[in-house]
């Protein structure tokens, strides 16, 4: 056991690993979901080039920058934070996913239940004394 937590250390990968995504569970944790949900079915039409409908978001010319700078944060705290989180604790493409999706719609509550299922997997494998792969 031992000589595999040094090889995993090694390869700058966690002994534990994560199996599981964890769904919003509070008001705060769903209103981002919830807003992108209902702000995604309000749209308007407008005439386009060659006189062809062209259905928008109403929001976005108003929000634009609001919108760019959210998601650019997100994008960044996706790349720099949470993927290296996922690869560090082995998450499967399974999970990997919804983690990715979670990061970019609402941010830093997704990387708070993420940490909260890291501390779950030390716990039950320090508990056990099974090593997860």
């Amino acid at each position: 056991m031992a000589l595999s937590k040094r090889a995993a250390a090694a390869r700058g990968l966690s002994p534990h690993q994560v199996n599981e995504y964890v769904h919003p569970n509070s008001l705060v944790e769903l209103l981002p979901f919830l807003m992108v949900g209902y702000l995604g079915t309000k749209y308007y039409r407008f005439r386009g080039p060659n006189d062809t409908p062209v259905w928008l978001p109403w929001f976005a010319k108003a929000w634009k920058p609001t919108l760019v700078s959210t998601v650019a944060m997100h994008v960044v705290e996706l790349q720099y934070v949470m993927l290296p989180l996922l690869s560090k604790y082995k998450v499967s493409a399974e999970y990997r996913w919804k983690w990715i999706t979670s990061v970019m719609v609402e941010g830093i509550f997704s990387l708070n239940r993420f940490k909260r299922s890291i501390l779950k997997a030390e716990t039950l494998n320090s508990e056990t004394g099974l090593l997860v792969e």
